[in-house]
């Protein structure tokens, strides 16, 4: 069984706004040249894992992944990625 992976880049940075009278925060942003750019930037671990399961199954739009997928926490999501041979990897 050959195992995809797929590779993402930890693009976060600190946002600081420009007045003092709100704080700052850190934007977490992840990007793959591996999965379709329609999907944007992922928010989280889970959303790379989304993505790249989207990705495997052809799915190149947001429209085109089932909400139960979308609703799936990290752990199921990890699970569904490990059944279907993938394996994602973060870079900092």
């Amino acid at each position: 069984m050959t195992i995809k992976t797929y590779t993402f880049y930890d693009d976060s940075w600190y946002d600081q706004p420009p007045c003092d009278c709100c704080q700052g925060g850190w934007m977490w942003s992840y990007n793959s040249d591996q999965v379709s750019g329609n999907f944007g930037s992922a928010s989280s671990e889970e959303d790379c894992y989304l993505q790249a399961i989207a990705t495997e199954k052809g799915w190149e739009y947001w429209e085109d992944v089932p909400d139960d997928l979308r609703e799936m926490d990290y752990d199921q999501l990890k699970n569904i990625a490990d059944s279907m041979n993938i394996e994602v990897r973060i870079i900092e």
